[in-house]
């Protein structure tokens, strides 16, 4: 049984976001672009779906990588949630 749901996960990515990777809160939010936006490499990005997976225990960190069809770069802070819920099957 994962240990997040939809609105934890989202929580989760958003604090790994402002203490690890030292994002501004006030320029964080749903709909800001990984790259362009909060200036995240693909590394960094890959590290954090890492750090999520591990304080999860219960997904795979290369299912996630494979689920996601476009550069990570480009994907928001709430898709990249989605596409860490579809592969732990959240609803």
């Amino acid at each position: 049984m994962p240990k997040y749901s939809k609105e934890t996960l989202l929580i989760e990515i958003k604090k790994l976001l402002v203490e690890k990777y030292g994002v501004d809160e006030e320029h964080l939010g749903d709909f800001s672009t990984l790259g362009e936006e909060l200036n995240l490499g693909v590394s960094e990005i890959q590290e954090l779906i890492l750090d999520v997976c591990e304080k999860d225990g219960n997904f795979d960190y290369e299912e996630v990588l494979n689920s996601i069809d476009e550069d990570l770069e480009d994907l928001t802070v709430s898709e990249l949630s989605e596409y860490i819920a579809d592969s732990l099957k959240i609803d």
